[in-house]
């Protein structure tokens, strides 16, 4: 995992979306995060990192198809495979930010917001009315369902927990927040 943090994840990810090795370390060590990877003929093709908070809550911390390997399908097929193996583990529900198009600062940055929602919906997830402001940087919740729909209040729920899970409480209010757009 931190090789691929290291040598991927840097130019996969902007760096206000990446959270420091040493706090992926501590979920490591705490029990509450993993990651999975799509492999073929020994190469990368696609890479997960989740937070796995109590009763099957699971949030997609990052998730990235490698650049050649893209346009390809394997991002659907990925999630997918994703989608079965999580449930197979008793995953409930996963919940996935997206960063939001309305507050991107340009006209090609919103246009590629865009397409990642688009690339979910497409795969099953879910849009909520949910947001969350994540040190700085502005998220649409979104989610798939791993055990049938879900309630908003559910969805909600599941959000405080795996923030509960991820940050410190002394974050909350300052540098994480979450809620639905009109609050």
């Amino acid at each position: 995992m931190k090789e691929i943090f290291e040598k991927r994840m840097r130019a996969d990810f902007p760096p206000a979306e990446l959270k420091p090795w040493k706090r992926i370390q501590e979920m490591l060590d705490e029990g509450v995060y993993f990651a999975c990877g799509l492999f073929w003929e020994g190469k990368l093709l696609a890479y997960a990192f989740f937070v796995e908070a109590k009763e099957g809550q699971l949030l997609l911390d990052y998730y990235a198809v490698a650049a050649e390997a893209r346009d390809r399908g394997i991002g659907s097929r990925c999630l997918e495979l994703m989608k079965k193996e999580l449930k197979k583990q008793g995953g409930s529900i996963l919940l996935i930010e997206v960063e939001n198009p309305a507050t991107a600062k340009s006209g090609e940055e919103e246009l590629l917001r865009q397409k990642r929602i688009s690339f979910y919906e497409r795969n099953g997830v879910r849009p909520t009315a949910l947001r969350s402001r994540l040190f700085d940087v502005d998220y649409r919740i979104m989610y798939l369902p791993l055990e049938g729909e879900r309630k908003q209040e559910d969805i909600r729920q599941a959000v405080d927990v795996v923030y509960h899970t991820m940050f410190p409480k002394e974050c909350f209010g300052r540098d994480v927040w979450f809620g639905e757009e009109n609050e």
